[in-house]
């Protein structure tokens, strides 16, 4: 996790909370860069590339390979104190970090370690080579949400030129469907 953390903030990013072994951040939440979206998608490239060089040298029943989902979606949030007069945080709420979760959730099933939303596409498709999912039905949404796999900085010759390179990297044994 220390790793992790470290990439929310070498971007600008506040870590709101812990949820079991995943970790909630937020972009531009308290101030806005003008860059919170790329900052955001930066720090995902940044877990991926700290845990292949973690991941190295393990793959055994004591040394298991640790992957990772991120989701990210760009939008209005609430934003400010929650909780009860014993215990308050700090925290985001709404409809924005709602469709981030369910983003992240659809990871597992597309055999990808970083999914992003139309929204955030928008924002960085300059900076970022992505590959569309095509649309996805999620829950509390009734239009099916357009995401992306993000493949990479486009500045990175490098990167990963399609999801079937992007698994490989991983090492992401997808069976799957269409993608």
């Amino acid at each position: 996790m220390s790793e992790m953390v470290t990439c929310v903030k070498e971007t600008g990013g506040t870590v709101d909370k812990f949820i079991g072994d995943a970790i909630m951040a937020t972009w531009g939440a308290l101030r806005s860069t003008g860059s919170d979206s790329k900052n955001a998608v930066e720090t995902c490239i940044r877990m991926r590339e700290r845990m292949l060089e973690f991941n190295k040298g393990r793959g055994s029943t004591k040394k298991p390979i640790i992957n990772i989902g991120c989701g990210v979606n760009t939008g209005y949030v609430i934003a400010g104190q929650i909780g009860s007069s014993d215990k308050m945080e700090f925290t985001v709420i709404g409809d924005t970090v709602n469709l981030a979760s369910r983003v992240e959730s659809l990871n597992k099933e597309s055999g990808t370690d970083i999914l992003i939303s139309e929204n955030t596409y928008k924002e960085v498709k300059d900076f970022f080579t992505v590959e569309s999912m095509g649309e996805i039905k999620v829950k509390g949404k009734e239009k099916p949400q357009k995401v992306y796999a993000v493949l990479g900085r486009k500045s990175d010759k490098n990167a990963p030129k399609n999801l079937i390179e992007l698994r490989k990297l991983l090492g992401i044994s997808f069976p799957g469907k269409k993608k």
